[in-house]
């Protein structure tokens, strides 16, 4: 059994009951319960925050938000997305003396994290994450929903996952 937090995927959708039809829609690409508890957990508890902090800071100040989904090359065919945090040795190039990644990185890893730690050495220095490698990563605001995808290709989004987005920002704001 794979655990979100100590949390059974399964569990989750199933005692969602008749309410699953609700959420089912949201992510039309998923065929089994695993899978939809798994990114269920991962939206309501990372991606939707994001997109919400992210929101609530560029009232103030210039956000960038990326998404990170680039699972390591050797890990495809036994892992099904990226764990908490799982960006950190591509941002940090520390992928291959960490001790903390499941296998050693290939070329392709590389050369993501060649991009990724370029872009974060951008945003220290100037405040902008832009860099020549990356495709245009426009700022992220309420009226401008924008993401930079780190995926197997480097995808600018616009209106990211919004729809499933909305209504678990909205599902979470009335359990509050």
């Amino acid at each position: 059994m794979t655990t979100a937090f100590g949390v059974d995927p399964v569990k989750i959708i199933q005692g969602l009951g008749k309410s699953k039809v609700l959420v089912k829609p949201l992510y039309s690409k998923v065929s089994n319960d695993a899978e939809l508890g798994r990114q269920v957990i991962r939206d309501a508890i990372f991606t939707a925050f994001a997109r919400r902090i992210s929101y609530l800071h560029s009232q103030k100040a210039p956000i960038w938000r990326y998404y990170f989904s680039y699972v390591q090359e050797r890990l495809r065919e036994s892992q099904p997305g990226v764990p908490h945090g799982g960006e950190i040795a591509f941002m940090m190039d520390t992928g291959n003396n960490c001790g903390c990644m499941s296998a050693p990185f290939t070329k392709a890893d590389s050369d993501l994290v060649r991009r990724t730690g370029d872009s974060w050495v951008a945003f220290a220095r100037t405040g902008n994450p832009q860099t020549p490698a990356l495709p245009e990563w426009s700022k992220d605001s309420v009226s401008n929903d924008r993401v930079l995808e780190f995926s197997e290709t480097v995808i600018a989004r616009k209106s990211f996952m919004q729809p499933r987005l909305n209504a678990l920002i909205l599902g979470l704001k009335a359990a509050d």
